[in-house]
């Protein structure tokens, strides 16, 4: 009996095997260009998937007789199915649905398919879900070339964001110019919640009447604008999130250093991590009215925002409000805008570098009175 169960076993485990396949393949548009980080997941499980690399190939180990979904921003979706295939071309097509939408450029607006310099659009739609601090979050990873990171996670910091890399023009400044509705600004200057697109100018051509502003690439943020409708709406949208730290530090605990320094034990057992760090609550609320006619429109908007670090006394708390008002005259030969912005901030941070983090460190040992 015993035989017959591990034959059975055995039996199982080789049909598991025979029922995945390696999958390898290509992914070009229409031209014959390879398309760098499409999406490749199998159908119903997006667990099991992965991205296409700089000249488009991707590999990938697919249960049997699957069906592979391959994914770009910009091109129709394709379900390709892998039985009997071990290698695999495709070829995605242009999305004409999108190269009718409208893409904000230097000089004004056009038609995503008369755009002839690089330009890249994101829409709310595509925007990054979830907790993000600033604008740049919303469109990390769906931007070609843009690189966009956090350093910390200091709530009171600012993403680093980097379009054509370091150049000798403005020094050691290499971060793109950022224009909210055509105002110089900065990415956390308006509320996440409140934007409607981002478009990226890339290329000289698209960014020459920037002049060496642009040398680093120009980032246009669209915030929402009033629609020609005849009733008042309101639209609130927010969340709660938190954090967590990845990894703990491995130190010693009190008996271990004991051990090791024996003139130092001064009777105490205090987990130092515990006494600087948390774990933190941050919750934002947008609210939103809006309203108008065929002629004048007009959009209210305030946003809240409280961030909570992993380390105590970083903190970050914002209040913002912004109001527009659009009239349209003369056949909408003439438009007028009024806009008017406020902000708030308050904040509690703490210092970096490693001489800055031990001296947060000792502030915070010698404000802290519990000691175990």
């Amino acid at each position: 009996m015993k035989h017959l169960f591990l034959l059975l076993t055995l039996l199982s485990f080789s049909l598991t095997a025979l029922a995945q396949q390696k999958v390898t393949g290509k992914v070009k548009d229409s031209s014959g260009e390879p398309v760098i980080g499409a999406s490749v997941v199998v159908k119903g499980n997006n667990t099991m998937g992965t991205i296409t690399d700089f000249d488009g190939n991707f590999m990938l180990d697919v249960p049997a007789k699957s069906v592979l979904v391959i994914s770009y921003i910009g091109y129709v979706t394709q379900e390709v199915p892998t039985a009997g295939k071990n290698s695999l071309e495709i070829v995605l097509k242009e999305d004409t649905k999108t190269l009718d939408e409208v893409v904000v450029i230097g000089y004004g607006t056009q038609r995503k398919g008369d755009v002839t310099s690089s330009v890249a659009s994101v829409k709310a739609d595509n925007f990054v879900k979830g907790a993000v601090k600033d604008v740049g979050q919303l469109i990390q990873g769906k931007v070609a070339g843009l690189a966009i990171t956090n350093p910390n996670g200091d709530p009171t910091g600012s993403t680093q964001i980097r379009l054509r890399g370091t150049n000798t023009i403005g020094g050691a400044n290499t971060a793109p110019l950022v224009l909210i509705d055509g105002i110089p600004g900065e990415l956390g200057t308006v509320a996440p919640e409140d934007v409607e697109s981002v478009d990226v100018l890339k290329d000289g051509s698209a960014a020459a009447i920037y002049g060496t502003r642009g040398t680093n690439g120009v980032i246009l943020i669209t915030t929402k604008q009033a629609k020609g409708v005849d009733i008042n709406q309101v639209e609130y949208n927010g969340y709660v999130s938190t954090s967590l730290i990845a990894k703990k530090l491995d130190m010693l605990n009190a008996d271990e250093f004991r051990t090791l320094y024996p003139d130092q034990d001064h009777g105490a057992d205090t987990d130092w991590i515990d006494e600087i760090s948390r774990t933190p609550v941050s919750h934002v609320h947008n609210l939103s009215l809006m309203g108008g006619n065929s002629k004048t429109n007009y959009i209210a908007n305030l946003n809240y925002a409280s961030r909570q670090g992993i380390m105590k006394k970083s903190d970050f708390e914002s209040f913002q409000g912004r109001i527009e008002v659009t009239h349209r005259m003369f056949d909408d030969k003439l438009k007028l805008k009024f806009g008017l912005f406020g902000k708030k901030n308050q904040m509690e941070s703490t210092t970096s570098g490693v001489a800055s983090e031990v001296g947060y460190m000792a502030r915070q040992l010698v404000e802290t009175r519990l000691i175990r």
